[in-house]
């Protein structure tokens, strides 16, 4: 399923199509109730597909805390949550017990005419360590403890084979600001982070994780980058992860949370 983008001028578009590996064809489906640029999908346990956050002004790039289900018997939309905040390209990962862990926000904060991380802030977006849970039975968002890094653009989720979800990497916004290899889990049993140190992969624009049949993660990093004499080369880089990594001890970032979750229930 191809899920909203932009168009030829720019703007984030409704447009959906569903691939039918039978045919095999696309198939136009209904289309968004708004435009969405940068949105995190992830099908759900009954066939349903949830869609969070996005951009729904390119012009702006202004970010939402928007989000939607697509029936796939109906082919209609319907609107949940909203999620704590707005988000720019989350990750969105589908638990064991069939609830959504939501992660990380591309623009990492506050627009630059905020002070500091004021949530009252007009138009402001949730830190990129504030995650939370999406429930199928309610259509509500749950806050989960703050992740320990802050996952910004280019960060890629992953349900391990036990339950948990490891988080690999993050990067500045558009790439301006410093790449980290940094990789954690989240264990929702216990509703517990664990930072398990750094991959090289992992801080490499352009960087996927797949979990393999043996439970381990690889982690492929590509990136095309301009020489002093402007041509350009591919940047490369592969990595195993394991899930039994030991987990490393190291300063956490400050977390800031919207008022809303502050206030909210700690149930998740």
């Amino acid at each position: 399923m191809v899920i909203g983008g932009v168009d030829a001028s720019g703007a984030a578009i409704r447009v959906v199509e569903t691939w039918d590996p039978a045919g095999p064809r696309s198939v136009r489906s209904a289309p968004l109730p708004v435009g969405l640029a940068d949105p995190a999908a992830v099908l759900l346990n009954d066939g349903n597909v949830l869609v969070t956050g996005g951009v729904t002004d390119t012009r702006g790039w202004t970010a939402t805390g928007r989000a939607f289900v697509w029936n796939a018997n109906r082919d209609v939309w319907s609107e949940v949550g909203p999620m704590s905040g707005a988000r720019r390209a989350p990750s969105a990962v589908r638990l064991a017990d069939g609830s959504v862990l939501i992660v990380g926000n591309r623009e990492g904060g506050r627009p630059a005419a905020c002070q500091g991380d004021d949530p009252a802030c007009p138009g402001s977006t949730v830190s990129g360590d504030v995650a939370e849970r999406f429930d199928p039975a309610t259509g509500r968002f749950h806050p989960t403890p703050p992740s320990r890094q802050a996952h910004l653009e280019g960060h890629v989720s992953v349900r391990l084979a036990d339950g948990r979800v490891a988080v690999f990497g993050t990067r500045g916004g558009d790439g301006a600001g410093s790449a980290s290899g940094v990789v954690e889990t989240y264990d929702p049993a216990r509703r517990i982070w664990e930072d398990r140190g750094d991959v090289a992969a992992a801080a490499v624009r352009g960087m996927t994780a797949t979990r393999l049949a043996n439970g381990s993660v690889l982690v492929v990093g590509a990136v095309m980058t301009s020489t002093a004499g402007r041509r350009w080369r591919a940047a490369r880089a592969l990595d195993r992860w394991s899930p039994s990594a030991a987990p490393v001890v190291r300063p956490p970032r400050r977390s800031v949370l919207p008022r809303e979750i502050l206030e909210a229930s700690p149930a998740s």
